[in-house]
C-alpha cells in the first residue's frame, strides 16, 4: 500500500505560509537538503536557517496543483514577493522527496 504524501506537503506549505518555523522543524528530516537556483544546501538547520531569511520578505505562496508519484510529490505553486513597491511573480516546481517517516528529506525547486 502506498503512502499518502500530499497531506504532509499541504502542511508544508501552510506552515511555509504562515511562517512557522517550529512546524517546519518537525517537518523536516535531519538530513534534508534544498536545491534551488540559489542554494544548495543540507542539514536541517541550515534549511531552517534559510527559511528564517525568506521569512524576512513580504510574500504570498498559492499551491497550484500538487501530484503524488511515490515518496516525492511535485507541486506547481507561485510566489508572489512584494519589496519596495514592486511586486515580483515566481513560478516553481517544487518536488518534495519524503523519508518512510513521513519528514522532508529533499526539497528540489525549479524556476519556471
Amino acid at each position: 500500500m502506498s503512502k499518502n504524501f500530499l497531506t504532509n506537503t499541504f502542511l508544508y506549505f501552510k506552515a511555509f505560509q504562515n511562517r512557522d518555523i517550529n512546524s517546519l522543524e518537525d517537518m523536516y528530516a535531519s538530513n534534508v537538503t534544498l536545491l534551488d537556483w540559489d542554494n544548495n544546501i543540507s542539514g536541517k538547520q541550515n534549511v531552517l536557517d534559510l527559511n528564517k531569511e525568506l521569512f524576512k520578505e513580504i510574500f504570498t505562496l498559492n499551491v497550484i496543483s500538487s501530484k503524488q508519484v511515490g515518496n516525492q510529490t511535485f507541486n506547481e505553486i507561485t510566489i508572489k514577493i512584494d519589496i519596495n513597491k514592486y511586486t515580483t511573480v515566481l513560478n516553481i516546481l517544487d518536488v518534495i522527496t519524503f523519508n518512510d517517516q513521513f519528514r522532508i528529506e529533499n526539497i528540489t525547486a525549479y524556476k519556471r
